[in-house]
């Protein structure tokens, strides 16, 4: 048995639940709700992207100029408190000498 198409004279009735099914959808797709909830989700997605682009491609180099003026900051404090040291030790070392002379 071959099946009526929709649009066959045995099956008019039959298309009226699908015409109100389908125009159901389409009065969905029309109303204030749904279109609200598509710009939120458009406006939220681009939105993500912004955050994760800044968050991935601005904040690491931030990051890493930061950390590099620390450490040169901390490497001239340690290079100071290396040549005082050396220049204490080297005053030590002079008034020493004069004490083995004699």
């Amino acid at each position: 048995m071959i099946a009526a198409s929709p649009a066959s004279p045995e099956n008019e009735g039959g298309d009226a639940p699908l015409l109100k099914k389908e125009a159901s959808i389409l009065k969905r797709f029309q109303s204030l709700r749904f279109k609200t909830i598509i710009v939120l989700l458009v406006l939220f997605s681009f939105l993500s992207a912004a955050f994760m682009a800044v968050l991935l491609g601005v904040f690491p180099y931030s990051f890493i100029q930061v950390e590099t003026t620390n450490a040169r900051d901390s490497l001239s404090r340690c290079l100071r408190a290396v040549y005082a040291e050396f220049d204490n030790l080297e005053k030590l070392l002079v008034n020493n000498a004069a004490w083995v002379r004699t």
